[in-house]
């Protein structure tokens, strides 16, 4: 485990998503992400993926932006 697999295809629209569509299998380490050019999309589906990884591992996952004053 921990390879982190993802497809995409920005062109595909899904017939009633016309704003596009990501599927995500987090017990599988996958995701696809369809109709949408967006990186932002990557990058979440990305960090959704990973985060389940490392709680699975007893990890606790942490946005880069969070911050304690």
């Amino acid at each position: 485990e921990g390879d982190i697999y993802i497809y995409s295809d920005p062109d595909y629209v899904v017939p009633g998503h016309p704003g596009g569509l990501a599927i995500f299998d987090p017990a599988h380490n996958c995701a696809m992400i369809l109709g949408m050019r967006y990186f932002g999309e990557h990058k979440k589906g990305t960090l959704t993926l990973a985060w389940s990884l490392a709680n699975r591992f007893d990890y606790v996952a942490c946005h880069g932006g969070m911050k304690r004053y």
